[in-house]
């Protein structure tokens, strides 16, 4: 559908798209609450350059992460809604967290726009939203919230012909706690590998 959005808007010449599929890390408290990594993930992002030789770049960016892990016979405890007291249970924990940040973004290309291999450095800023669940048998906790993010990214962009080229990147992504600390700091290395559409006259 995306691609078919594209044929019919067309690009121009200083703008490309690109369209990554994601693994991501967990640190920090993420790792402290799912210790696996994520290969779950996909972004998207599109960057409108502003000088001739193309070295210079502003945009958006926005990707999507899931993490899950699993554990046997494990004991917590809850609090449920509309009840002040704290319960112990044990059972199998099935644990999610959804993480969607969607960054305004800058990148510089060390490269002009004639090379075959284009590094670049970047950095976004933005929003992004959370959402952190558990499972235990039929009982489900979940808390969800938009928290303050920002990345910065290294990569290379490998052009295979004037019109697509392949896009290989890392980045590391910060979003502050929410929720008065139910929503922890996100904080994870993404790497990433897609396809690039570049604009044509």
């Amino acid at each position: 559908m995306l691609l078919c959005l594209i044929g019919a808007v067309g690009i121009s010449k200083a703008q490309n798209l690109s369209m990554n599929y994601q693994m991501s890390i967990p640190t920090g408290s993420v790792k402290n609450f799912i210790d696996k990594a994520s290969f779950r993930g996909f972004g998207i992002n599109y960057h409108y350059f502003v000088d001739q030789e193309e070295h210079l770049s502003l945009g958006i960016d926005v990707s999507w992460n899931t993490y899950y892990n699993d554990f046997n016979d494990i004991t917590g405890k809850f609090k449920f809604k509309n009840d002040n007291n704290i319960y112990t249970i044990t059972g199998n924990q099935y644990r999610y967290v959804n993480f969607v940040p969607m960054l305004a973004q800058a990148r510089y290309s060390f490269c002009n726009n004639m090379a075959l291999f284009r590094p670049y450095v970047g950095m976004g800023v933005g929003t992004s939203w959370c959402e952190k669940r558990t499972e235990v048998g039929q009982l489900r906790s979940d808390i969800s919230r938009w928290q303050f993010a920002m990345s910065p990214e290294v990569g290379v962009t490998i052009n295979a012909s004037s019109v697509i080229g392949v896009n290989v990147g890392a980045k590391y992504v910060y979003a502050t706690q929410a929720a008065d600390g139910r929503i922890p700091e996100i904080s994870q290395f993404t790497f990433g590998v897609g396809l690039v559409i570049f604009g044509v006259e």
